[in-house]
């Protein structure tokens, strides 16, 4: 019984990790087809950071 649980758990973490990943893959990809300059491509990283800590907060 408590396998079956870890194993919806762990699922449900997957699909979670999946949807921000295609969140910030979603959010990365105009950088350059907006002719945005490398600075700010290098800032980008950082609007998604409170996302991915979000998560790991989730996670505990």
């Amino acid at each position: 019984k408590r396998q079956k649980r870890k194993e919806m758990r762990r699922e449900r973490e997957q699909k979670q990790y999946d949807t921000d990943m295609a969140k910030i893959k979603a959010r990365k990809k105009p950088t350059f087809s907006d002719g945005k300059t490398l600075e700010s491509a290098r800032l980008l990283p950082y609007d998604f950071q409170g996302d991915l800590d979000d998560y790991i907060i989730e996670e505990q």
